[in-house]
């Protein structure tokens, strides 16, 4: 396969960003460092789309700062047993290699090996067993905290990866893990991924200049190795739609560009003799090409969010858009509709909803939620929104409850996206709408924050009666202090408090996606409205904080043998 005779030999032939390439640089240099950080670079996880370059920049930046890669290679995935010939379970194979690579070296006949080592996993263990996850687990754990052990980082590669349309509904996905995906936290256990031992680098896709430039280099090369042999280069045109159907995935454009080059795709230029400038290519022979290569390409790759969701909003039809595209339409028969029901004929839709199912990138959920939040611009007027409005209601209380079934998540896309797409105007309307992402996710992050913030505080306020409930706080305590007291008499931290259950989102200034979105990242500087924007002036008055408000005891000035006698005191008064 090209993929791995071409593959890079050096870190100048990455198709990946150099910034993702410097911090991944910069955290190995760390780690094999003689500094105070050293001891903190025990575990990296590497996080992205399959085929953006993870393992790969790896092996090439180990290689480049002279470091052994030590790979784990799970047996399971070659031979079917639950023991080896050994008696050792697959659960305890995981933790017996990390034990063994971290203490001992491997040998070395010819003087040429390292003392620097690194651990790639990138074959994990079947985590989804319950199990086996544990054991994993607890080997991470005990790796990043043993420092008896010298210094071995390990580098996991988690590729994401899911079963397409059962996500779950959108507030659990922010805060469960779906038990068909393996993501960073089914992996890693969640006290090491958020403690100081563990680092996390996500990788994006790979950006589509990135793509074209290195797939014309890999043609170039190929092309100087075989002089005379039988190749066939694709078109450029032909490059653009492998390009576009890949969404990032570099891998698969070049197993696809290598079955285009090694057939008589239409419009591929021959290599023999001098090189020739490629002529545009006619309609008809880009219909059979696109034909083609959807044929080699489609069943590989999805689409990425951006197109799914512009395909559905622009919602193009056969007769209107005809002049660039040709119809894919869905072969339906033809019903005669009564003279009533004349207006609702609609022409021929370019959207196939069924493949567009098998081909978007995330859950349905999370579709709809975007489908949910940009569908109003691209309406007519308020009655076509309010069918797309009913469908999504309507989705909204079908799936409750029954989002892990397949097939209710297929008839549920299909209804609201034929529901959508006979709604919206065609030919569509356009006022330079952009497609955004919604305030969802960071309303949630917010959430999410504030909530762990409140823990955080209550478990240092503990009152007579014991520990203060946390939904006590959120409910009856938080709401009245700002009533009860003026803002510049609050403490920061108990203002914020405060701010979190005031603040509003209905005027966020969302993100645009991007076209090679296909992902969902959280919106880290977001402007929103804070209707508490309090400005306190700096004095010397003590200033109240959530202990005073709960009247909670100060564990460390409070005089243990007055705490004492009153228990004493409140224990007689109970038996009187």
């Amino acid at each position: 396969m090209w993929s791995e005779f071409y593959a890079p030999s050096k870190v100048s032939e990455l198709a990946v960003h150099s910034r993702k390439v410097g911090d991944l640089r910069h955290w190995l240099e760390e780690s094999f460092s003689d500094t105070k950080l050293s001891k903190y670079r025990k575990l990296l996880v590497l996080t992205g789309t399959a085929g953006c370059g993870k393992s790969t920049a790896v092996k090439l930046l180990a290689k480049e700062m002279n470091v052994d890669v030590i790979e784990y290679l799970n047996e399971s995935t070659y031979k079917y047993s639950n023991e080896d010939e050994y008696g050792e379970s697959t659960s305890k194979r995981f933790s017996n290699f990390l034990g063994k690579s971290a203490t001992y070296k491997p040998l070395s006949f010819n003087n040429e090996r390292s003392n620097k080592q690194l651990i790639l996993v990138e074959d994990l263990p079947n985590v989804l067993e319950y199990t086996t996850r544990e054991a994993s687990h607890d080997a991470l754990r005990g790796h990043c905290l043993d420092g008896r052990t010298p210094n071995v980082p390990i580098v996991i590669i988690v590729s994401d990866s899911g079963v397409r349309g059962t996500g779950g509904n959108a507030d659990e996905m922010v805060q469960t893990t779906n038990r068909d995906v393996v993501d960073a936290r089914m992996v890693v256990p969640r006290d090491i991924l958020d403690g100081p031992f563990c680092t996390t680098i996500h990788f994006n896709p790979i950006a589509r200049t990135f793509l074209k430039k290195h797939l014309n280099a890999l043609l170039d090369r190929h092309r100087d190795d075989n002089p005379y042999g039988s190749f066939k280069r694709p078109h450029d045109e032909a490059i653009d739609v492998i390009i576009d159907t890949a969404s990032g995935d570099i891998r698969s454009a070049i197993n696809t560009l290598q079955l285009a080059s090694q057939m008589a795709l239409p419009g591929s230029l021959s290599t023999s003799g001098h090189k020739r400038k490629a002529k545009p290519l006619s309609k008809s022979t880009r219909v059979d090409m696109e034909k083609t290569l959807d044929v080699l390409a489609r069943r590989e790759v999805s689409l990425n969010l951006f197109h799914s969701l512009a395909k559905v909003l622009r919602n193009k039809r056969h007769g209107f858009d005809d002049e660039d595209k040709v119809c894919s339409c869905e072969d339906l028969p033809h019903v005669s509709l009564p003279e009533h029901l004349e207006y609702k004929r609609r022409a021929p839709s370019h959207v196939h909803p069924t493949r567009l199912y098998e081909d978007i990138p995330v859950d349905v959920e999370t579709y709809l939620l975007f489908l949910s939040h940009n569908y109003p611009a691209f309406n007519q007027d308020c009655d076509d929104a309010a069918v797309v409005a009913d469908a999504l209601s309507w989705s909204d209380s079908t799936y409750i409850g029954y989002n892990d079934s397949k097939q209710l998540s297929a008839s549920v896309f299909e209804y609201v996206i034929r529901k959508t797409l006979h709604a919206l105007p065609c030919p569509s309307i356009k006022r330079g709408q952009k497609i955004r992402k919604p305030a969802f996710f960071f309303a949630e992050k917010e959430r999410r924050n504030g909530i762990e913030s409140i823990k955080q505080n209550s478990r240092l306020a503990v009152t007579i009666h014991g520990q203060v409930d946390t939904n006590a706080i959120i409910v009856d305590t938080l709401p009245m202090l700002s009533r009860i007291w003026e803002p510049k008499d609050i403490e920061k931290s108990l203002r914020n408090m405060i701010q979190f259950g005031d603040k509003r989102f209905d005027n966020l200034k969302s993100d645009i996606i991007a076209e090679n979105d296909n992902e969902i990242p959280e919106d880290e500087n977001t402007d929103i409205r804070n209707i508490m924007n309090f400005t306190v002036e700096n004095n010397e008055a003590k200033l109240h904080t959530l202990k005073d408000a709960l009247g909670a005891i100060d564990l460390h000035n409070y005089d243990n043998e007055r705490y004492e006698n009153e228990i004493d005191e409140e224990i007689e008064e109970f038996s009187d």
